[in-house]
This record gives structure tokens, sequence and C-alpha cells, in this order.
């Protein structure tokens, strides 16, 4: 599980990216949970869809959970959680 606090951007994305794609590398199923974070750009949702997709082209998934407040709301306008968007298990 990648456990994700804060805000997260630009300054944030390049590390983030790292630790994403050394996760999906690591494990079948990567879970972010990003029950602890309070604001995400656009950036950031890049990074998320990237690791996704270095996940299923690696027979990985790569699922978020725990998103709530403008995290969550993000994540519904603009598609990301039908996408990513689920429960570990």
């Amino acid at each position: 599980m990648v456990l994700l606090s804060g805000e997260l951007d630009l300054a944030g994305r390049d590390q983030l990216a790292e630790v994403l794609r050394d996760a999906v590398h690591g494990a079948r199923l990567v879970e972010v949970n990003l029950d602890q974070v309070r604001f995400i750009d656009s950036t950031i949702l890049s990074a998320l869809l990237l690791a996704h997709q270095n996940a299923v082209e690696a027979g990985h998934r790569l699922i978020v959970t725990h998103a709530s407040g403008h995290v969550r709301r993000v994540l519904d306008m603009t598609g990301v959680m039908s996408v990513l968007g689920d429960e570990p298990g």
C-alpha cells in the first residue's frame, strides 16, 4: 500500500511517480490510500493514470482508496475515480 498525505502538486509529482513505479513493479495490487490527502492537482492525476497504465501493462492492478472531500470531487469530476477507484480485496 502507498499511503499519501498532505497537498500533492507539481512539486512532488516526480517523487510520487517514482514511488508508484517501484510499487507497481513490486506488487500485483497497489493500493494508493488518499485518506490523508487534502489537495491534488492535474499533475498528480497524470502520475496516477500513468502508474495505472504501467500496472495494466505488467498484468498488475493499481487502485485509489479512501479519497474524500476536495480530492474525491476532483477524482469524480475528471473521471479518474471511475478508472482507479475501488476497494481492496
